[in-house]
């Protein structure tokens, strides 16, 4: 039977001993996941520091998302952290006991997607209180039989693809949480290609994995690249980066793995080295404070630590994920969603992913090598359904699109809340995604509007790698994938002047990637629109592709939160009665 050793990302503890007499409503108003500093004295509240409060302001906490953990074990349910949490159900390999597989990991960490104590005495410290999502509904899954005391387990073929399965396809979760990945960084990974191949076949349901710990060289200095997680190499999935520097977050941990990845062709089998930007985003992940379940004294639910590692960054994004699909969900009551479609969209994973993406906020040193550049050649539409090819000079071209380390920048869940509702509560097109399908060979355009010069522009673009799985594989097998796919889209900006012709701005074209980002300060007031061109397929064959589109011109005003807030917040009592 196939057998694979994986390692899950190993944890640097700091005790958490501050206390606080600060107590909390039923109904939370702010979030209670801590964050110490870096001296360990001082306290700061993690959901504050990435934005999430602004969707607790907003009366979303969670209620109607389902999230799954898939670790190596399960999280440890009687833990004062999940006293009132409402647990979902809890998957485990054949034969095996959760008992035996209760995880001081796992405790940890679904304690920061959706832990929940409405306890105001003085038995629970606040910080136990909740988690991002405090209200959303958690289940469990394993992918090992045992887990070693140095935190290595052997992840049996049928196990993996069980637990993975049964989330996406037979219990389907809002999302996905998974803080744990193998040794490698090889791009040809069978874990990350199955869960590509179900993310395609289940689109409303979103995987988080943490990128890796393995940021520092032989000498201890955090200049490593390539060092993702092969099964965070997921094209499908979001990988999560972890920033440092406490309590502001605002450099790159130097634990955090960080690209450029290789690129692996599965039709042709060759490999291309150091040319794909594998991080997608970075969130908290130095010294977040966690639930911590002791095996040797089962019996204190009240332990708590402070945890470094991607494994805390990525449960902080599934958290804040799983606010997106409570409020998409709240809104399917909201007439003017309602007609826009906007609701079963909304939790298709590429629009989460795009618009997580575009709004992230942008840390000093962030690059993804923009440049001038001329005699940039483009594919025009004469408006007949034929391309022919022009040059053009002082293109900005980026063939990266993402920053090698931080991905798209900082989690920033406020922006994000902005950009997942602004259209539908503003009525600009100033802040706006859009879930769309082009044709092979083809192109569309979207008219954003007149922008004065400095405004500052985001744009990202995100679609799937195609693949499927084959009829179920003999007992304990890898189940085959097949009819790989990879189409090669790109984002570009132009402008239309009074003439009626257009002018190419800007350009991203990551070969290697499914996502393209530009992050763009415009040099003159004009009339803008964006194009997601499809010209090429990086391997296999397709007549069409589906993405999701995001902009928005930055900063952008906070004009929507007295209205929305008000209409969620009736909805939310309405429920209630």
């Amino acid at each position: 039977m196939p057998r694979k050793t994986l390692t899950f990302f190993l944890l640097s503890l700091l005790s958490l001993n501050a206390a606080t007499s600060e107590r909390y409503e039923y109904v939370p108003t702010k979030s209670l996941v801590v964050s110490a500093s870096s001296d360990g004295q001082s306290l700061y509240l993690t959901n504050e520091i990435v934005g999430a409060t602004s969707f607790y302001e907003n009366g979303v906490y969670g209620r109607n998302a389902a999230v799954a953990n898939v670790e190596l074990g399960v999280y440890w349910p009687n833990h004062d952290v999940f006293a009132d949490a409402t647990t979902g159900t809890v998957f485990l390999p054949s034969g095996v006991e959760a008992s035996a597989l209760y995880s001081d990991h796992a405790t940890a960490t679904a304690g920061v997607i959706a832990g929940y104590n409405s306890d105001q005495s003085a038995e629970v410290p606040y910080y136990a209180a909740f988690g991002i999502a405090p209200l959303a509904t958690l289940s469990a899954g394993a992918v090992a039989r045992e887990i070693t005391a140095d935190g290595k387990a052997n992840i049996e073929a049928a196990d993996f693809c069980a637990a993975y399965k049964n989330f996406f396809q037979t219990t389907p979760q809002d999302v996905i949480n998974s803080s744990w990945g193998p040794d490698s960084t090889e791009p040809n990974s069978y874990f990350a290609h199955y869960v590509d191949a179900l993310s395609f076949a289940n689109t409303h349901t979103t995987l988080v994995i943490a990128a890796g710990n393995s940021g520092y060289d032989e000498n201890g200095n955090a200049t490593v690249t390539n060092s993702v997680s092969s099964f965070a190499q997921a094209y499908n999935a979001i990988s999560v980066g972890a920033s440092g520097n406490p309590p502001v977050y605002d450099q790159i941990a130097d634990f955090s793995s960080r690209s450029p990845s290789d690129f692996y062709n599965p039709v042709t089998g060759e490999t291309v080295a150091n040319v794909r930007p594998a991080v997608d985003i970075t969130a908290p992940g130095v010294n977040v404070g966690g639930a911590y379940y002791d095996a040797a004294n089962p019996d204190a639910t009240n332990n708590y630590l402070a945890f470094s590692g991607t494994s805390f960054s990525a449960p902080i994004v599934s958290g804040t994920v799983a606010l997106m699909a409570s409020l998409s969900k709240d809104l399917e009551a909201n007439a003017s969603f309602v007609a826009a479609g906007w609701s079963k969209k909304a939790r298709d994973s590429r629009v989460i992913k795009a618009v997580l993406m575009n709004s992230a906020s942008k840390p000093s040193g962030w690059t993804n090598n923009q440049s001038l550049q001329n005699g940039v050649e483009f594919k025009i539409d004469v408006q007949t359904g034929v391309y022919y090819t022009s040059s053009f000079d002082n293109v900005v071209v980026t063939t990266q699109g993402l920053d090698y380390t931080y991905g798209a920048g900082m989690l920033n869940a406020s922006a994000a809340l902005d950009q997942y509702v602004g259209m539908y509560t503003t009525g600009t097109a100033d802040n706006v995604w859009i879930l769309d399908e082009v044709d092979f060979n083809a192109s569309k355009l979207y008219h954003i509007g007149e922008i004065s010069e400095g405004k500052s522009l985001n744009m990202t673009l995100v679609w799937m790698t195609e693949s499927q799985l084959a009829e179920p594989a003999a007992s304990g097998e890898f189940e085959d994938i097949a009819n790989f796919n990879f189409a090669n889209l790109t984002l570009e900006l132009w402008t239309k002047g009074e003439d009626g012709n257009f002018t190419p701005i800007a350009i991203s074209n990551a070969v290697y990637n499914n996502v393209e980002h530009l992050s763009i300060t415009l040099a003159s007031l004009a009339d803008y629109y964006v194009r997601v061109a499809f010209f090429e397929m990086l391997y296999g064959e397709k007549t069409s592709e589906t993405y999701a589109l995001a902009w928005a011109i930055v900063p952008e005003p906070s004009s929507f939160g007295a209205i929305f807030g008000f209409f969620v917040l009736i909805f939310v009592a309405r429920k209630r009665k």
